[in-house]
């Protein structure tokens, strides 16, 4: 019997987010909604929903910034 590899909660919402970006929910320079409601959309906290936030900034597809929001910068990661 093998073991499913762990992965962390906050991996499988950016792994969602980014299968929502892919099908074409977002285009680049639309900006993505808020924690809460992501936090809603999913059933998590909103710092689950930070760290898969934060997860997608450092691939470089979306921009991130107080008061404005989550922006998508790219449909793919930059590597």
């Amino acid at each position: 019997m093998t073991k499913k590899p762990f992965i962390a909660r906050y991996q499988k919402i950016a792994d969602a987010i980014i299968g929502q970006i892919e099908s074409g929910s977002w285009d680049v320079g639309d900006q993505l909604p808020s924690e809460e409601a992501l936090a809603t959309e999913y059933g998590v906290s909103r710092f689950t929903v930070r760290s898969a936030l934060d997860d997608l900034q450092r691939r470089g597809m979306v921009s991130r910034r107080r008061r404005f929001g989550t922006i998508l910068t790219s449909r793919k990661p930059v590597e």
